[in-house]
């Protein structure tokens, strides 16, 4: 106590009370413990050493085409996030070396108000670096505190610096240094850090005016500055960012694309394009919008150039290898996905180069990296998932089926493994009757009472129309059908096609009138498939479509729902021969793929029950 008062006579403006307790610094390190230990139980252990971009998005993470388009909340939720254990490790020590420092310093009201400030700082200039990133972390609160504990060594007599200032303090301040040193070369990190350190700075130059302040006036001038910055910040963030070369557009084309509104994004990173022609991050979301529009070949001009231009390389090759694979150049695909293995990229990237190697009938390859995912990556669902399917393409169903067994007993609710039981037990039942076929309807039933995932209700409509049961065909387009935003964004395209047919095999002309009639009304996203729904509705001709389907992948799709269509016309020769094409040379990641396969079983049992 008598310290106390001897630094209060030797500093006036510090109050006794302002040097007692770590009680905040404490509660915000458990805060951040807590955080990531719930993240971890409650989505996946993988996340324990190395968080997935899309969990930290899910929980809270500032995400900029999120964040700056009515989410800015996230600019502090992100502070208490991690990307691993080793970057919470490293970030709560700096916390609790500084924490416990300024908290004596300032007080904990202040210093709770200088870390909340910092973190929203830190993540606003971040943002004006890096528009279309993902960032979480505590550590631009924590350089706000090391800029608040430069404040007072600033602002304060030197006995006073010499006396408080612990060697806690000094090792943070050391600490962070260094940190600062070694992230150089990062924009959006450096961007982090600065952002940080002159918040912190700001608002404990401000805490420091108010200690000192004699007056009632002076204080409230002072907290005046404070609220003044803190609006500004939210404004920056919110509606007027600095946006110099553009990058808010950038931020809000990903916004759109997140969205499903591809045909949006790709209008506004035209525009973005228009400033700033040699922007790889632009071409490249230029590319990815194409892509979800199903223009492939210029999707992938796009994302070439984006990798000419130095866009990001991972996610350049992981959009590079999805477009290639649809266009059916497999080699590239398995040179992109080694690429990207060896940068580090997601594991899950080795099921596409799995795929490439069997559509090119490499199963040995194949195979090889189903025993990877198994044995390497210690994921052993994911790949007996991959087995299932490769043995599949060669036609071995019932070791498929086994494969699928041993996923479901790894993880029972996979609903992929659960997915593809169904399609497994449907092609084997239609080829061989019995009790594989009524399996399958009944586990199909099943899966179809969850409505939390319409997109999925797709798949169970496809389904159901291969194996012409129609009436569940119609219900199940409709529950995706129900969603307004599918018609808009175009998604509605697919479940459009599997009710016309299904409404033509049962021969319900008013209903495909109406059905026609909403199509023009509601459906405005005109992009693939809609040139074959076009056909199917009478509105267009064949050679029309075919010069629409100009790729291995819209061939596919093209081929099995007119497959379809001969099918419920009774032209079963030409249904036979279009789904031939659709299982030898078709793309095996598709639901066409896989739906096709059991219609062409059942045309096969029909053929050889009447002897033709």
């Amino acid at each position: 106590m008598a310290d106390d008062v001897e630094r209060a006579a030797v500093s006036p403006g510090i109050a006794s009370g302002a040097w007692s307790g770590r009680r905040a610094t404490l509660v915000i390190l458990v805060l951040n413990v807590g955080v990531f230990l719930a993240m971890c139980t409650f989505t996946s252990f993988d996340n324990f050493l190395r968080t997935s971009t899309a969990t930290a998005i899910e929980w809270g993470a500032s995400y900029g085409p999120d964040t700056l388009t009515g989410q800015p909340w996230r600019l502090l939720t992100s502070s208490f996030l991690h990307f691993g254990f080793f970057h919470l490790a490293s970030n709560m020590l700096v916390l609790w070396l500084l924490g416990s420092q300024v908290e004596r310093m300032y007080g904990t009201w202040r210093f709770i108000l200088i870390y909340m400030v910092s973190a929203v700082g830190a993540g606003c200039l971040s943002l004006l670096a890096v528009p279309t990133g993902a960032g979480a972390g505590a550590s631009g609160a924590i350089y706000g505190l090391a800029g608040a504990l430069l404040v007072f060594a600033i602002t304060e007599p030197w006995p006073v610096v010499r006396v408080l200032l612990t060697r806690t303090g000094i090792g943070g301040l050391i600490y962070a240094a260094i940190s600062f040193v070694l992230g150089i070369g990062g924009g959006a990190q450096v961007a982090n850090h600065l952002g940080g350190l002159f918040s912190g700075f700001l608002i404990g130059y401000f805490c420091r005016r108010d200690l000192r302040s004699r007056n009632r006036l002076e204080k409230m001038a002072t907290w005046a500055w404070v609220v003044s910055l803190l609006v500004g910040l939210f404004v920056v963030v919110t509606y007027a960012p600095f946006d110099i070369k553009g990058n808010y557009k950038l931020a809000l084309a990903v916004h759109e694309l997140d969205q499903g509104r591809a045909r949006a994004a790709l209008a506004i990173c035209d525009e973005f394009l228009e400033r700033n022609p040699k922007s790889g991050s632009g071409i490249l979301y230029r590319g990815l919008s194409r892509l979800a529009l199903k223009e492939d070949e210029a999707a992938l001009a796009d994302i070439n150039a984006a990798i000419k231009q130095g866009a990001e390389l991972k996610a350049a090759l992981g959009a590079r290898m999805g477009a290639a694979f649809d266009l059916g150049y497999y080699r590239q695909v398995i040179s992109d996905v080694t690429e990207l293995l060896e940068l580090g990229g997601d594991v899950n990237c080795i099921y596409l180069r799995a795929m490439a190697c069997a559509q090119l009938h490499e199963f040995d390859e194949a195979f090889a990296d189903a025993r990877k995912l198994t044995r390497v990556f210690s994921r052993k669902a994911d790949g007996a998932i991959l087995s299932a399917e490769i043995l599949r393409a060669q036609g071995r169903l019932k070791e498929a089926l086994t494969e699928i067994g041993e996923a479901l007993q790894a993880d029972p609710d996979l609903k992929r493994a659960l997915h593809l039981k169904v399609v497994l037990l449907a092609e084997e039942g239609s080829s061989e009757g019995g009790t594989s076929l009524q399996e399958s309807l009944d586990l199909l039933g099943r899966l179809g009472r969850d409505r939390s995932q319409p997109r999925q209700f797709v798949y169970y409509a496809m389904i159901r129309l291969g194996l012409g049961d129609y009436e569940g065909a119609v219900k199940d387009a409709d529950v995706f059908l129900a969603q307004e935003d599918a018609w808009k964004s175009g998604k509605a395209t697919y479940p459009l096609i599997i009710k016309l047919l299904a409404l033509q095999a049962l021969h319900r002309e008013d209903a495909q009138e109406s059905l026609a009639l909403q199509v023009k009304k509601k459906l405005s996203e005109h992009c693939w498939p809609y040139p074959l729904l076009s056909y199917l509705l009478g509105w267009t001709s064949l050679s029309e479509l075919t010069g629409e389907s100009n790729n291995l992948s819209r061939q596919t799709e093209t081929d099995f729902y007119l497959a379809v269509s001969d099918f419920e016309g009774g032209r079963k020769t030409a249904a036979r021969e279009r789904l031939d094409k659709v299982v030898e040379r078709g793309n095996l990641t598709y639901m066409e793929y896989e739906v096709g396969r059991l219609l062409r079983a059942r045309l096969l049992k029909d053929s050889i029950s009447t002897g033709k």
